[in-house]
């Protein structure tokens, strides 16, 4: 039994959105560029669900724009209705950097 003030991890897939998905996956950006891999993990005060996927992206700024689109699509669908106020959404780096953080609401 876990106490209360213990974190968790919980290693689900957390999958992008598949608006993103098929030009973002295949090792390459929309622009043929080879990219990097960026995760998007979400995090509560005593969770954190784990991004084991990810998208490829030119740079940064570009996985920010694709961050806000997955929580512009989650948020209108729903899929975030079950998370409170004090849920990020962490932008990780290939070497598991937090490069960014975005409130989900």
């Amino acid at each position: 039994m876990h106490s209360l003030t213990q974190a968790r991890t919980i290693l689900l897939t957390f999958s992008t959105p598949s608006v993103i998905r098929p030009c973002l996956q295949e090792g390459s950006s929309p622009e043929g560029n080879v990219g990097q891999r960026f995760y998007f993990d979400l995090r509560g005060n005593r969770t954190v669900i784990i991004d084991q996927e990810g998208i490829v992206a030119n740079d940064l700024n570009e996985a920010i724009v694709e961050a806000l689109a997955a929580l512009r699509e989650m948020r209108a669908s729903g899929e975030l209705d079950e998370f409170g106020d004090g849920w990020k959404l962490i932008i990780r780096d290939e070497k598991g950097g937090a490069r960014k953080a975005f409130s989900i609401w």
